[in-house]
């Protein structure tokens, strides 16, 4: 089994594009001094990502891991780990605040072959539970380059 050929991550709290009612997660910028941690995208309910765009159903934090698409994705989910890890029980409390709030890793996986993979290890897989987060994986099929020389 091939390495998976680029990889990315990235956790957040927030509420799934369909539930309802909308709002939940009022304020991201609460979380933010909660949890101690400068996210790398936040925005409120209400809030549009364009002068054009739909305003955001629910509020949503997140961090994204810094490492490179090169990175193995265990590399990613351990980054976030050492940092989320220490603040879990802050989590937990934002988490049990409003019931349709989640928490999740997701992750962004480009293959180039049609045998890549990966395994996580159970510290890993430990770390994603302890936070009572899902994993979500999405996966991008690129296939190779063919040159014909032409």
């Amino acid at each position: 089994m091939a390495k998976i050929s680029r990889t990315s991550a990235a956790f957040a709290i927030g509420a799934d594009l369909f539930t309802n009612p909308p709002g939940a997660l009022p304020s991201a910028e609460v979380v933010t001094r909660r949890l101690g941690i400068e996210p790398s995208h936040l925005h409120d309910p209400g809030e549009r990502y364009g002068p054009h765009a739909a305003p955001y159903k629910h509020g949503q934090w997140s961090l994204d891991s810094p490492l490179g698409e090169h990175a193995d994705l265990e590399s990613h989910l351990n980054w976030l780990l050492e940092r989320l890890a220490p603040v879990r029980d802050d989590i937990a409390e934002i988490l049990k605040s409003d019931g349709r709030l989640r928490a999740r890793f997701f992750c962004g996986l480009w293959l180039r072959e049609t045998n890549e993979g990966l395994e996580l290890n159970p510290k890993t897989l430990n770390g994603i539970a302890m936070l009572d987060a899902e994993l979500s994986l999405d996966i991008y099929f690129e296939g190779t380059e063919t040159h014909s020389g032409q």
